[in-house]
């Protein structure tokens, strides 16, 4: 979770932004496992592999934008999928699907006719630590102050 700041003070009350897995690219957090158990699909979504995971955490130390952990349940390590088993049949996330007031949405970014594309040439947008090169594929629409 991150929270909000301006001219480095804190926003009064709770003003907070759900950090969600940033589909970067960056293959840190996949190159450092070793038995090889976090991978990269072909559509960029990285997957841990249960069958191989140690739980030894360097990917959680890996991971730039702090999406993973070790689950307390199976002592492993566990991120968001973004749904893959539903994405990959054409259906959107579940977190997506589920919200009520419409916040989250999900698109494809190399179709010029998705609903996305439209909403981010029309819309401002920030993604997260831009700055690491690491090319996220999150959008967060309407921030205007520093998310710190």
């Amino acid at each position: 979770m991150r929270f909000f700041a301006h001219d480095g003070k804190a926003l009064h009350g709770p003003a907070t932004v759900p950090e969600l897995v940033a589909l970067s690219g960056f293959d840190g957090d996949t190159l450092v496992c070793p038995v090889g158990a976090s991978y990269s699909t072909n559509d960029g979504v990285v997957l841990v592999d249960y069958e191989r995971c140690v739980g030894c955490a360097y990917c959680v130390q890996a991971c730039p934008y702090a999406t993973r952990f070790i689950n307390p349940r199976n002592h492993m390590a566990d991120k968001c999928t973004f749904c893959y088993h539903r994405i990959t049949v054409g259906l959107p996330p579940a977190c997506v699907l589920v919200c009520p007031s419409k916040a989250r949405m999900y698109g494809n970014l190399e179709d010029s006719k998705d609903e996305l594309q439209e909403i981010l040439r029309r819309r401002r947008y920030m993604l997260l630590k831009p700055e690491l090169g690491t090319n996220p594929k999150c959008y967060y629409l309407g921030l205007d102050l520093e998310v710190v």
